[in-house]
């Protein structure tokens, strides 16, 4: 499992979250475990494909600097978090619902998003247009340019993802 996993990760830049762990809990590892297992298949992945796309050039290290920062911060929240939980005797049952919730909204938004590209006929080459910088993140403090990715966000926003993730 851990194998195809990896291989999942590596073509799609998906695996350990999304497909590992409600594997390992689909044949019996306690949540709680298989939350955590997965974390050594996330760093193997995500340190092989940062140093793929280093060297190719897709890294935008000042973002990813923020994303990390918050990452280590959520991550060090999220354990505290399940340590509160463990203690009450419902964090198996709290990870579960959440990857139920997450795993459906995400397949439901990717869904939705099929949809509008065949709609709009998405095998069509479109002109790259610019980020506008418009909009709810473009009105938010602290804005910063993010060289590599050609955007200007506030840092509150790779803060906010990373954290999240984390």
């Amino acid at each position: 499992v851990g194998a195809l996993v990896g291989c999942l990760s590596g073509m799609f830049g998906v695996g350990g979250v999304f497909l590992l762990t409600p594997i390992l809990m689909m044949v019996g590892v306690p949540p709680t475990v298989a939350a955590a297992s997965d974390s050594c298949q996330i760093v193997a992945a995500s340190s092989s494909g940062t140093a793929a796309h280093l060297r190719m050039g897709n890294v935008d290290m000042k973002l990813g600097t923020y994303v990390l920062v918050a990452g280590l911060r959520g991550g060090w929240l999220g354990v505290r978090i399940i340590k509160v939980l463990r203690l009450m005797g419902s964090a198996d049952f709290v990870i579960t619902v959440t990857y139920v919730v997450v795993l459906s909204a995400i397949g439901g938004y990717m869904f939705w998003e099929s949809l509008r590209s065949l709609r709009r006929g998405a095998l069509v080459p479109k002109a790259h247009m610019a980020p506008r910088g418009e909009g709810f993140l473009g009105r938010l403090p602290l804005q910063v340019d993010f060289p590599r990715s050609r955007v200007r966000h506030s840092i509150g926003f790779p803060f906010l993802l990373g954290g999240t993730v984390g």
